[in-house]
């Protein structure tokens, strides 16, 4: 009779541990750090939001690049991490969130560092989400070389409602 107590108890115990439910799979497709050589870098890559820029060195060959990717936990990227590719354009990545519900879109940028001697603010765009200007400087060949920081995205939080002409940091 003691030990019935004790047994009900185990047994019980054994019930309710092999009731655990699995573990809910990441629903994150996030890039978290790109790895390139640091040989090539001229600054440390930037992510933002969809975009990556790779400042290199202006001397670096672009048409072979293989840069790697840290990723949120267990999401996946197309193309593999680590793939030669031609980066002279802007290559496009996507990560598959490891649910495989969720997928994010990088578009990955190597640009050779020039050195800006004139800045016009002559050159602008709509951000990512439509909402307000970015302004940006282009050498000669037109690529994009630098985003010029404004207070656009911290508005955007308290008024993103607005048009793009009625943002702190505007074209006239």
């Amino acid at each position: 009779m003691k030990s019935t107590p004790l047994f009900l108890f185990l047994i019980i115990s054994l019930v309710f541990s092999s009731c655990t439910k699995d573990e809910v799979l990441n629903a994150e497709a996030d890039i978290i750090s790109i790895i390139v050589p640091a040989e090539i870098l001229k600054t440390a890559p930037v992510i933002e939001n969809s975009r990556i820029t790779v400042r290199v060195k202006s001397d670096t060959d672009l048409s072979r690049q293989s840069p790697e990717f840290t990723l949120s936990e267990g999401a996946t990227i197309s193309p593999e991490s680590g793939t030669t590719l031609d980066f002279s354009q802007p290559q496009l990545y996507t990560v598959t969130s490891q649910d495989k519900k969720s997928r994010k879109e990088y578009t990955v940028s190597y640009i050779k560092s020039e050195i800006v001697s004139r800045f016009g603010f002559n050159h602008f765009r709509l951000d990512e989400s439509n909402k307000y200007h970015v302004f940006f400087e282009e050498n000669e060949s037109g690529d994009n070389i630098m985003d010029w920081a404004s207070g656009n995205a911290g508005f955007a939080i308290t008024a993103g409602d607005k048009p793009a002409d009625q943002y702190p940091t505007t074209y006239a």
